[in-house]
């Protein structure tokens, strides 16, 4: 998982060519701190197939103003080619994040493919 600020998010998170999960959250809030591990087992499963990137909604007013993101956390936004095409709500375990998605392309999350050479 990646951290990406107002200054790092053009070329870490639309430059990257790659399907990209952005997760908006507040370091030290509760639901947060519970989606963490969550997010790491994700990107764990996905085996370099997705890049997960962290926003903190309170150090990144631009990305939060671009996104539409207020206080009310977490929010997950799923991109493909830097254009949104899922948002998920609330603290979720990352089995679901994973049929969310899934169900959303209507496929096994190893659809999503990187190119071999680029790893998060």
């Amino acid at each position: 998982m990646i951290v990406v600020s107002d200054e790092t998010y053009q070329e870490r998170v639309l430059g990257s060519g790659y399907p990209v999960l952005l997760v908006f959250g507040r370091r030290g809030d509760l639901d947060s701190r519970v989606m963490g591990p969550e997010l790491v087992a994700f990107e764990a499963k996905m085996d370099g197939r997705v890049l997960v990137a962290a926003v903190d909604i309170e150090s990144c007013p631009e990305i939060c103003r671009q996104w539409g993101v207020g206080f009310d956390a977490p929010v997950l936004i799923f991109l493909r080619y830097g254009v949104m095409e899922r948002v998920l709500h609330g603290v979720r375990p990352a089995a679901r994040i994973e049929r969310d998605l899934a169900e959303y392309f209507g496929g096994e999350p190893e659809h999503f493919t990187l190119p071999p050479d680029v790893r998060p």
